[in-house]
């Protein structure tokens, strides 16, 4: 089963540079710009691979996140075999490197993001930044460079083995979770309500309206919580309430890691029927967090003619960035006989609404998960919100006038809308539509968009065959076992409730199964070649 282990990735970006120091940007777009890049003098040798005891130096450089704090954030180099940082300065000196290009390659960003410190070092097994930095390096470096395979790591006899198979164990994890990544992953969130509007129920001896609402984060959030209010809480009807499954009052909602990806967790809202008795409405329900948004940084010496053409670096960032949704809940209680009206009442108009469409291009198969930010009349957001399953946004009662749409997050597996800004004007009584359509990213089975994959790498840093400074995508080699039709990947995999780790994976192998490193056993007793 498909695990989503680590937790992402990136609004924090940044826009420029103090002279030690690199400040969090305000869009994707950006790039560190200048860092300076130090390493600390300390080395590290736990691991052995291809015959080598691999010797690493903690290399870094210092950036300021969304919170205004200084942290000491890993600089990766990208070739064991080319003098950088810590072979041609002092500790402490850094030197001055060009960060404007962002990795894209999911499982360079897969692997960096299952590593520390997107993961704490009790989550990884650890005792230290440099044991993490070390594990984090190792998992990388087996990825990029092609004569390296992670099952060939081992412990190195003359260093602490107690340290080394602490490291040994979360090297082989975090590259194992980065290889179930297959594309960057955005933070958002979306509820989803299980009615269109809230229904009759009765709770703890008394009369309510209830929708049940499930919110989901396709990227954790910190501490596992999302943040619950009301926009507006003047415009509640009295008495609402918002509780958990358990029924106690609540403002936030505990998520953890749902089967069919991402983190999600319930809650209920509750009107009584009292309060809303012959009237119907909805509430604006706002959602907040700190969610993971990880971006990393190809970064190239920018003091060449001082250092000569020395080691390039894939710069981590801080991946922690406040994040805000918003969603509707829509009542209607029951409504009492009506009294005839007086001859001549003029009828009021009905109020306008908005409704936003989202599907994919030239079809009208509906997208799910888009964000859009929605902008009223008088130029203020009124909220952040994410299409339904019927691939729709209901925004009721909306104030007439001019309406600005911006399409902020597209569906899943889908490119940005190519028009991402409408604008749109609801009138007094009527409901406007807008329709937004999105690309696929894969065509047709196997095909990959090379604006998902974000093109190639600059030069000097190894692409996914572990060429420098030529981008052609590795295709891992797929072999067929003798007598059967599994393909054997590489992967690790769970077998009869236990979890094997493997050069090999056989998608439809049978409980019980045994493994040895480097292959894969079907019951039947056959054995997969390993992939390289």
């Amino acid at each position: 089963m498909k695990r989503i282990a680590a937790l992402l990735l990136t609004l924090l970006l940044v826009v420029g540079l103090l002279p030690t120091v690199a400040l969090a940007a305000s869009s994707e777009e950006e790039a560190l710009g200048e860092v300076q890049i130090y390493h600390d003098g300390t080395e590290m040798s736990y691991l052995s691979i291809n015959g080598r005891v691999r010797t690493q130096v903690f290399t870094y450089y210092n950036y300021i996140n969304a919170k205004g704090q200084s942290v000491r954030v890993p600089a990766y180099c990208v070739n064991p075999n080319t003098a950088g940082v810590p072979q041609t300065v002092p500790a402490g000196t850094g030197i001055k490197y060009l960060a404007n290009q962002r990795a894209t390659d999911p499982k360079i960003m897969g692997i960096v993001a299952s590593g520390y410190p997107t993961r704490s070092l009790e989550r990884l097994g650890l005792a230290s930044e440099y044991e993490a930095y070390y594990a984090t390096k190792m998992a990388l470096w087996c990825y990029l460079l092609p004569n390296w395979d992670i099952a060939d790591l081992t412990v190195n006899p003359a260093a602490d083995q107690a340290a080394a198979s602490r490291v040994l164990a979360a090297a082989k994890l975090i590259y194992t979770d980065g290889m179930y990544w297959d594309k960057v992953l955005t933070p958002k969130i979306t509820a989803v309500p299980d009615q269109e509007q809230a229904y009759p129920v009765t709770f703890e001896g008394k009369e309510y309206y209830q929708q049940l609402f499930t919110v989901t984060s396709e990227t954790w959030v910190d501490g596992g919580v999302v943040y619950i209010s009301f926009a507006d809480p003047s415009s509640v009807p009295e008495g609402t309430r918002i509780v958990g499954l358990s029924g106690n009052d609540i403002t936030g909602i505990n998520c953890v890691e749902a089967s069919e990806g991402g983190f999600s967790g319930q809650f209920k809202i509750l009107y009584p029927a009292e309060s809303i008795e012959g009237q119907s409405g909805s509430v604006q329900l706002t959602f907040t967090c700190d969610s993971y948004k990880y971006a990393i940084f190809y970064a190239t010496c920018a003091e060449v003619d001082q250092y000569g053409n020395i080691q390039n670096y894939m710069c981590d960032t801080d991946p922690l960035v406040p994040m805000e949704a918003d969603a509707y809940s829509t009542y209607g209680g029951a409504t009492p006989p009506e009294e005839p009206e007086e001859p001549g009442t003029p009828e009021e108009p009905a109020a306008g609404g908005l409704r936003i469409v989202k599907l994919e291009a030239g079809t009208e198969i509906p997208l799910s998960g888009a964000v859009f930010e929605v902008v009223g009349p008088d130029g203020d957001t009124i909220g952040s919100f994410a299409t339904d399953a019927n691939g729709e946004i209901q925004i009721p009662e909306a104030v007439p006038g001019n309406y600005t749409i911006y399409e902020r997050v597209p569906p899943k597996d889908h490119l940005l809308s190519e028009n991402d800004t409408q604008n749109v004007t609801v009138r007094e009584g009527e409901t406007a539509t807008v329709t937004f359509e999105n690309q696929p990213y894969l065509r047709e089975a196997g095909q990959t968009d090379q604006r998902r994959r974000g093109g190639a790498p600059p030069a000097g840093f190894p692409d996914r065959a572990g060429h420098f400074g030529k981008a052609e995508p590795r295709r891992d080699a797929v072999y067929q076992p003798s007598g059967r039709s599994d393909a054997c990947c590489r992967k690790n995999y769970r077998s009869g409730g236990a979890f094997h780790e493997s050069r090999g994976f056989c998608p439809r192998l049978d409980s019980g199964v045994a493994s040895e490193a480097g292959t894969c056993r079907h019951s039947d007793g056959g054995w997969c070649a390993p992939c390289r």
